[in-house]
């Protein structure tokens, strides 16, 4: 990994953010993911994982990040590093933040179930007739002992019954679900943001979270954008 300064491997905790408290520069995005494959005291040891590197956000010279893990191709529920980033120019980033810690656990399961028994094993459980599936993903999700190849699925059972379940791809188990209808009706607030003026070291300052992308994290796709003061309506399906 090619640094531009020399660092002293010290970061603190603060709101579940790594922050360093020398400043970290790097030549290249994949210097950050090896950043965290490097120190497993700090993110937790990935080394049975390949992490991905995905933009979420740029706003000015402020990157908001994720580093997201996979393996075998899929990728691990609820287990992503949050990064925040300053991009100083093409070939220079300032770390400002990371979030997150890895747990290694043995990967199981197999896929072996198709549509036609997917649907069948829903209908069953729920004792419905619905075959509504809005939403397939095949992915690894965390259990106690280990990560399993699971089906993630938006099933819609009723107007007021849109159920996210996960199902073990090898064996059909349910291994958890929860109603993502909480009520039906359009949300409205004010989103601030707090973030350093230039560096890490910096005092934090706290802003509105002005012309900003604010999800509806029952459901992935309903979003809406604040205004310049930082007001937001989000509505229901």
């Amino acid at each position: 990994m090619k640094k531009l300064s020399l660092i002293v491997i010290l970061l603190i905790s603060a709101s579940s953010y790594y922050i360093p408290q020398s400043a970290l520069y790097f030549q290249d995005k994949t210097d950050i993911i090896h950043f965290i494959e490097e120190n497993p005291d700090i993110f937790g040891d990935v080394s049975s994982v390949h992490l991905q590197y995905e933009e979420t956000k740029l706003i000015d010279n402020k990157i908001f990040a994720l580093a997201v893990p996979y393996h075998n191709r899929y990728r691990i529920w609820d287990n992503n590093y949050g990064i925040r980033v300053f991009k100083q120019n093409e070939q220079e980033y300032h770390i400002w933040a990371i979030r997150g810690n890895f747990e290694s656990k043995p990967f199981g399961g197999n896929r072996s179930l198709d549509r036609t028994q997917i649907v069948k094993q829903l209908q069953n459980y729920f004792g419905s007739q619905s075959d509504s599936i809005e939403y397939s993903e095949i992915l690894y999700s965390p259990t106690e002992n280990s990560f399993r190849l699971s089906h993630y699925l938006i099933y819609r059972l009723t107007s007021d019954r849109r159920l996210a379940v996960f199902i073990d791809a090898e064996n059909g188990k349910i291994l958890d679900y929860v109603n993502t209808v909480m009520y039906q009706s359009s949300i409205t607030g004010n989103a601030g943001i707090m973030f350093y003026p230039r560096f890490s070291t910096d005092d934090m300052l706290e802003g509105v979270f002005s012309n900003g992308m604010v999800f509806n994290t029952d459901y992935g796709s309903i979003y809406n954008y604040t205004d310049e003061w930082g007001f937001y309506t989000i509505g229901f399906p």
